[in-house]
């Protein structure tokens, strides 16, 4: 839904995703549109809960592997 409200260069990712998809149709091209701007409104939301994050509840969503 956020992606009508979020058009972050939309002119821009249309015409990107033309030139590297030149094979999908217009509809397929959108899908993938869509599930940018979907990732991107996801990226933002969790940028914006890392500011206010306590480092024990960071804790407990990461586990830091050493390999």
């Amino acid at each position: 839904m956020l992606h009508y409200i979020i058009r972050y260069r939309k002119k821009e990712v249309t015409e990107n995703l033309k030139c590297c998809f030149s094979n999908k149709t217009n509809e397929e091209r959108k899908r993938i549109s869509k599930k940018f701007y979907r990732n991107l409104t996801d990226l933002f939301f969790e940028i914006l809960k890392l500011k206010t994050i306590s480092a024990q509840e960071l804790d407990k969503r990461f586990e830091i592997k050493n390999p």
